[in-house]
């Protein structure tokens, strides 16, 4: 049981010195990123609120503007051109054979 206890433990005979060493570099770009995207949602933030604030209420009329005094006249009004509707037009229906033509003609069946 003694040896079975003993083989589990891990023993390290060297501690690799250069790779933790490196891991610090790691934490140090993490941390510009986190940096770097907190500073944009602040931006973000910052720029929603003052565009919210800085919009007219929509609740509110607008107020009104004073005409302008040297504005351009009005355009002359022309009298409107009353709308005549196209003559309708009756189309020609040609003769239709009657039925007694039709059968001296064999075109109808009998019966």
């Amino acid at each position: 049981m003694r040896e079975a206890q003993s083989s589990d433990r891990e023993v390290f005979e060297s501690v690799p010195w250069e790779e933790l060493r490196d891991l610090g570099d790691t934490s140090r770009r993490r941390r510009t990123w986190i940096l770097v995207a907190g500073a944009a949602l602040v931006a973000v933030i910052i720029f929603s609120v003052a565009r919210t604030f800085s919009a007219p209420d929509p609740l509110l009329p607008p107020e009104p503007t004073a005409p302008n005094p040297v504005a351009a006249p009005p355009p002359p009004q022309e009298e409107p051109v009353p709308v005549v509707p196209p003559p309708q037009i009756q189309p020609e229906i040609p003769d239709l054979p009657s039925e007694a033509d039709l059968m001296a003609a064999g075109a109808l069946p009998e019966g």
